[in-house]
This record gives structure tokens, C-alpha cells and sequence, in this order.
């Protein structure tokens, strides 16, 4: 996941001055103005309230926290986030270290060589957050590193919690395991450890410079025998999940004399941070490119920036204050004014091409819905894209290769180009049951198919699996778990958190060796972001968020630095739990770790924004919970949800869902009695189809196809428009869906 790495450095003097402008060249915006207040105390930045948005956070003189959250265009104004009394500390520092998406604080002593962590906290209180009581996290008795007065924060092992590093003699590492430090272990290199010996005029620097997910080091050495050259970059990559780093590496020189930092941060979108030197002196901001293959920066500096007020600047930062996931650079003039420079650079995707997802139901047997196995006969989906095809009719089996092979057809047609297999009732629970055995082969059979089709030459689609049951943490009573006999099952979790650990362990386990290890066969199909293989892991945010043992104590989901885990929160949390009773996500999602499963949305509470994935619905019914509702003919609910998405431009919008009949929110091709209608009641069984295929060239490519019906959000025209033009129409289309556009998108005047 993309992270910045934040840094701060206190420089002296000032300049006053308020016309700003920018020269071709600059790639961050004109600053502008975002906050005015003291600059002659500690300033830090980081996510502290888990929004995607880099916001400031200032220590008084009597130790206090006070912080001023981004709203992605200035900072609100600063609220104290102190409890209780905040003993001095000789350093603090900013970092994720329980792994909740919020970064958090930690303070050193030197003399006591106590560390004490202050984690924000994710209940509202008095109308904001606050930092937890402090605990002490390195063991009573024990100090982390013995008189070391520099430390780096980064996560070093790649579990998703930041870590502690210091150097002595070799590079030593404190893991955070979520509630406290680990012992600090020795991470071995080759004898290539270090650049020469280590003097007073070297820098080092902690940050993810390949893009990997691992935090690795980077040295400024001014110069150094053997080289010819002076102020070299060294560079020491992670060999997580292997607690080394690699030998050391040239990656650039003739850079970094009389900066003010460096700072590190991803300004071009690649997932690996680039090195941004700052010159107090001429206020000239410099960005070094990581190359693409994550083996060097640019050999020029590229100025980038040059605001008249950052001469002379107290204090330079970089983070992502607007949250589109780009770094922007920052200043603290020192009568305490805050100016922001947005990052103008166009914004990719991972791997630089979008994701359209859909979530995929494996639990059909035989005629039969065995999730639902009491209820009435379900709708008839039928799979495949034309009345021409073989189409098969009525309550499919998922396990029947044919029946994947045609829904893997559509799904193409339909542009989508990744499959979520929906396994959240239950990976493997004790003995198991008849429908997760039926999944395990139905999952088996759409990972067969998928590689029969890529090893044939034929389209494919990645795939990932969504988990569910093993990471949800407190007791759960509904009707549906009751029904089915597994009523017991909310019992257990509550009572019995250390045994969910144990069962998020033998899931991943499970799927890494059945799909992901070396020797399986579906190695290659399994789809990887963020350079690590993905697993979703899906919870209701009332019942099981934050997770909780039986004390009711926060417990950290477990982390793997196998898999990027991504935890997708139901539809009903994002609009409600979480806006009203916890009162986060407010502006949007986290863009670091909360994925949607759909989203209850209306002109008055919008799906929530996040930058990095939305989900999408065409409406629901819950038929064991009838409070659970949204209609699909409301507002042409699929049409405006995906309006939104496009509106937004996140990289990835995941489909809830493909096929799930049980809960009413599928796409899939359906005809029959209760079959999909057009706008005058007639047969259109490929309806959400045409929706999706239309959305999704929109949303990947940003083209609208050809011979597609189209409308402005802000009227009733309807158009159809022909590959160039918009032609009015005098009425609605027969058989064809018409797609909402947002208010002029493209520059459109419809």
C-alpha cells in the first residue's frame, strides 16, 4: 500500500511574502495558505484519525497533544488529543504501530531509555479522537537500544506495523507485534553493511525505496574511498519476511549537499518513495525519481517547487494532505503559518492499469442455494451473455466447469478483470459442514478452469479470496446463524479470540499452499497487489469492529507478511456505523487498509470516497433480515452508484456482487418471473450486464462505447451517443440501460 514516510527538520529565519506562483516545470500546485499558530514547538505529521490524509500535530511546552486534522483543501482547527499528563520525552515519533490504520505516537527517554506509546484512538469523544493513556512497550527492565540517540521508524518486517531500527555495530530492529516491542534482533547483511565506517556527517533514512511493502535504509555519505564522486546514496534493501537487508548499493551521487532533510515520499504514484531534497536558503524543492525497477533514483535532481515563502522556512514536511495518494510537500513559516503545495502529477494505479472486481458466490449445489437451504426456490439466473449461447437455466452447481466457463465469458464482456471468491462464511471451522466442503471443491473448480483457459490461450481473470468467519470478534446472534444450528459459533468467537488467530493462520496456510506456493499449480493465477498475494477479510462493523476479546478489549486482527490482508466493512457500516456511532470515515474510507462491500447511498449520504477502492450494488434484499433493504429500481440505484466511482476515480471499484441470489445483490444474467426488465417491463436478462460493460470502459479506459445511452446526473435528457457525438433521443431506449455521467464529465454539455 502506498505509504509515505514523514520526516521534520527545524531550520531558522523567515521571509514574508504572499504571491505564489508556479513555472512550467514545478510539479507541485502554487501553495496555499492551511493553517496559521505557533511554529516555535515540536511538529509533527501522520494519519491520526485514519482518513487517507495527512494531518499536523503539534507538542506544546507542557507536553500536550494538539492536533488539526486535514480536510483535504486546509487543516480544521487544532484540538487537544491529550488524556492524561505526557511526560517529557527526548524524542517522538510518528508510525502505524498496532496496525489500525491510524498512526499513532511514541516517545524515548534517553536516560531512562523508557519507550511509552500514546495509540489514537478510534472512539469519538467531546466531537474528536484522542491518543490512548500511554502504555510503556519495551519490557519492564529492559532497554531496546543502549544509549542510542537515533532512531528509524518504517515497517522493516512487512506486516503492516511499524517498527523501530537503530544502528550500532550493525543494524538492530525492535518489531512491533501490536502491543509492544519485541527485543531487538540483529538483521545479518553481507559484509557489505555499511559504507566505510559510519562518522558525523553521514544521514540515515528509513523508507520503502522498491515499492515492496518493506521499509528499507538509505545512507548520505559525503564521500567515500573507492568513489569518485561525492554525496552518494547508499542504499540497504529488506529481505523481509528474512530479518536481513541486502548489501549495500550505489544508487545516485552529486546530490544532497546543504539540503534541508532529505524527505522520502511517493510523488509520481509508483508505489516507491523518491527522494525530495528541500534548500531552505533559495526556498528550491528537488525530486530524485526511484526508477522503475526500484534500483536507483534519477541521476539529476528535477526541480520540482521554488515558493517565494519557503525561503528561509522553519520547518519543511511532505505527506499526502489531499489524499490522492501522491506526496505533497509542505512548509512551517516561522509566525507559525502553514502553506501546502498539492502534488499536480497524474495519478496510476498499481501496475498502472484499473481494476474492475467482482465478488463471486461458490455455494450452488444441485439445484440447490446451500447457504440458504430452507428458503423457497431462489431466482432463475442464467449464465452467459446472448440468447445465443448455451445457456444453462435454474440454481446452478459451482462446481460444473461448463457453468464457470460461460460466467468467466460474461464477466469478460463485462469488463471486469478480477474475481473475489466470496469464502466469508468460513474457511475450515472445526470439522467443517457440508457447504464449506462444497465451496472448497467449487473454489478448487474456478481455479482448474481459470488456468485450463490460461494455459489454452484464452482470456482469464485473476483471482483472490475473501475470508470472513475468522476475523470476526464478537458475539453474534441473528436469525440466519440461529436457523442454521451455528448459533453457537458467535459463542465461541467471543469467548475464544485466541483460537480465531489460530484460524485466520490455518486459512491463509491453507491458501498459500493450494494456490500460491511454488509447487501449486494456480501459482500464476492467484493475483498479487501491492506485491504480495491479497486476501480480503470481510466484517460488520457493529459486531465485529474493532475486534474485541472477551474483555472487551481491543484485540489487532492478525497480521501476515505473506499477504496483503485488506479488510472489507459491509454496506450498511459505511453508512451508518461508522459515520454516526464511531463518527470516523466522515470524509471517506481509509485508503490503508478499509475496502467497501457495497455501500447504502443517496443523494444526501453518498457511498463513501476512498481513493484506492470503492464498491458498488445494485441493491439488496436480505430475506433473514427484512430491515435489510435497498430497492434497484431507487434512484437507478446501480447506474448512480457507479456515477460516483467515476466521479471519485479510485483505482479500484470491486462489484457486490456476481451471484450472490441469497442476498439479492447479483449482476448475473437473469430471466424468468423475477428476471431483470427493461425501462417498459420487458425481458432484459443481461440488464446490470450492459450496466457494468458500459461503466467499466468509462472507468478504465475513460472512453463511453459506442451506441450507448447516456444522461447527465443534473437533467432528464437522454442521448445516445454514437462514438463522436451525443444524439437527443424523445424517449427512453427499449432493451438498453441509460448511464448516468456525472455533471459534464469529459467536458460533455448534455
Amino acid at each position: 500500500m502506498f505509504k509515505i514516510f514523514l520526516t521534520f527538520f527545524l531550520l531558522f529565519s523567515a521571509l514574508f511574502n504572499n504571491i505564489l506562483t508556479q513555472s512550467e516545470n514545478e510539479k507541485f500546485a502554487p501553495a496555499n495558505r492551511w493553517a496559521t499558530g505557533n511554529s516555535g514547538q515540536i511538529q509533527l505529521v501522520g494519519d491520526f484519525n485514519g482518513d487517507g490524509l495527512t494531518d499536523k500535530l503539534r507538542v506544546d511546552k507542557q507536553n500536550n497533544f494538539w492536533v488539526a486534522l486535514s480536510n483535504a483543501t486546509s487543516f480544521n482547527e487544532e484540538a487537544i488529543w491529550t488524556t492524561t499528563q505526557v511526560t517529557a520525552a527526548s524524542k517522538y515519533y510518528i508510525g502505524d504501530f498496532n496496525g489500525d490504520g491510524l498512526d499513532d505516537i511514541i516517545s524515548y527517554q534517553f536516560t531512562s531509555g523508557i519507550w511509552k506509546t500514546y495509540l489514537a484512538d478510534q472512539s469519538l469523544k467531546d466531537g474528536h479522537y484522542y491518543f490512548k493513556a500511554p502504555a510503556q512497550w519495551n519490557k519492564q527492565g529492559t532497554i531496546l537500544f543502549e544509549k542510542i540517540g537515533k532512531h528509524y521508524i518504517g515497517d522493516f518486517n512487512g506486516d503492516g506495523v511499524d517498527d523501530v531500527m537503530a544502528y550500532s555495530d550493525g543494524w538492530k530492529v525492535a518489531t512491533s507485534n501490536g502491543q509492544s516491542f519485541n527485543s531487538p534482533e540483529s538483521w545479518k547483511t553481507s559484509e557489505k553493511s555499511y559504507p566505510g565506517s559510519q562518522d558525523s556527517t553521514d544521514n540515515i533514512f528509513a523508507a520503502d525505496l522498491d515499492g515492496d511493502g518493506d521499509c528499507d535504509i538509505a545512507i548520505y555519505k559525503y564521500s567515500l574511498a573507492g568513489y569518485k564522486n561525492k554525496d552518494n546514496w547508499f542504499v540497504l534493501k529488506s529481505n523481509a519476511p528474512e530479518s536481513s537487508f541486502s548489501a549495500y548499493s550505489l544508487w545516485n551521487d552529486g546530490q544532497g549537499a546543504g539540503t534541508n532533510g532529505p524527505f522520502f515520499g511517493d510523488v509520481n504514484g509508483d508505489g516507491k518513495n523518491d527522494k525530495i531534497n528541500f534548500y531552505s536558503e533559495t526556498g528550491e524543492w528537488y525530486v530524485a525519481i526511484s526508477n522503475s525497477a526500484g534500483t536507483g533514483f534519477e541521476v539529476e535532481d528535477h526541480l520540482w517547487w521554488n515558493p517565494e515563502q519557503s525561503v528561509n522556512a522553519v520547518a519543511g514536511f511532505v505527506g499526502d494532505f489531499n489524499g490522492d495518494e501522491l506526496c505533497d510537500a509542505a512548509f512551517l513559516k516561522s509566525n507559525g503559518e502553514w502553506w501546502i503545495g498539492i502534488n499536480t502529477s497524474p495519478r496510476p494505479t498499481p501496475d498502472h492499469k484499473k481494476i474492475v472486481a467482482t465478488w463471486f458466490s461458490a455455494f450452488y449445489s444441485k439445484g440447490q442455494d446451500l447457504y440458504s437451504n430452507k428458503r423457497d426456490q431462489l431466482k432463475v439466473p442464467v449464465v452467459g451473455w446472448g440468447r445465443g449461447d448455451s445457456t444453462i437455466a435454474g440454481i446452478y452447481n459451482s462446481k460444473d466447469r461448463n457453468v464457470i466457463n460461460k460466467q468467466i465469458d460474461a464477466m469478460i464482456k463485462a469488463g471486469i478483470n478480477l474475481i473475489l471468491v466470496d469464502r466469508t462464511n468460513g474457511w475450515r471451522f472445526d470439522n467443517g459442514d457440508l457447504m464449506q466442503k462444497h465451496e472448497h471443491a467449487a473454489t478448487d473448480s474456478l481455479f482448474w478452469v481459470m488456468k485450463n483457459r490460461k494455459d489454452n490461450g484464452q482470456q482469464w481473470i485473476p483471482i483472490a479470496i475473501g475470508l470472513g468467519y475468522e476475523f470476526w470478534g464478537k458475539l453474534i446472534t441473528d436469525y440466519y446463524h440461529k436457523r442454521n444450528g451455528d448459533g453457537e459459533h458467535g459463542e465461541w468467537i467471543w469467548q475464544n479470540w485466541a483460537k480465531q488467530f489460530e484460524r485466520q493462520k490455518i486459512a491463509l496456510s491453507d491458501i498459500y499452499e493450494k494456490y500460491i506456493n511454488k509447487s501449486s499449480p494456480y501459482k500464476d493465477i492467484y493475483f498479487y497487489y501491492l506485491n504480495r498475494p491479497l486476501v480480503i477479510a470481510y466484517i460488520a462493523a457493529g459486531e465485529d469492529y474493532p475486534p474485541r476479546d472477551n474483555n472487551g478489549n481491543d484485540t489487532l486482527l492478525w497480521h501476515n507478511n505473506t499477504f496483503t490482508i485488506k479488510t472489507s466493512i459491509n454496506w450498511a457500516s459505511t453508512f451508518a456505523y461508522f459515520r454516526e456511532s464511531l463518527g470516523i470515515f466522515v470524509n471517506g474510507m481509509d485508503t490503508k487498509r478499509f475496502w467497501g462491500w457495497g455501500a447504502r447511498s443517496s443523494s444526501d449520504n453518498p457511498q463513501p470516497y476512498n481513493v484506492e477502492s470503492m464498491s458498488v450494488m445494485p441493491g439488496t434484499y436480505v430475506w433473514y433480515d427484512t430491515t435489510v433493504q435497498i430497492s434497484r429500481g431507487r434512484e437507478d440505484y446501480y447506474a448512480s452508484s457507479w456515477k460516483r466511482i467515476i466521479e471519485v476515480n479510485p483505482n479500484i471499484a470491486i462489484i457486490a456482487d456476481w451471484n450472490n441470489w441469497n442476498e439479492e445483490t447479483a449482476i448475473e444474467g437473469c430471466i424468468g418471473p423475477e428476471g431483470w426488465k427493461d425501462y417498459y417491463g420487458n425481458d432484459q436478462y443481461d440488464w446490470y450486464l450492459q450496466i457494468t460493460q458500459a461503466y467499466s470502459k468509462i472507468f478504465k479506459d475513460g472512453v463511453i462505447p459506442a451506441n450507448t445511452y447516456i444522461k447527465d446526473e443534473k437533467n432528464t435528457r437522454v442521448y445516445l451517443w454514437d462514438g463522436k457525438t451525443a444524439v437527443l433521443q424523445n424517449k427512453l431506449p427499449y432493451n438498453k440501460p441509460v448511464i448516468i455521467l456525472p455533471h459534464n464529465w469529459g467536458g460533455l454539455k448534455l
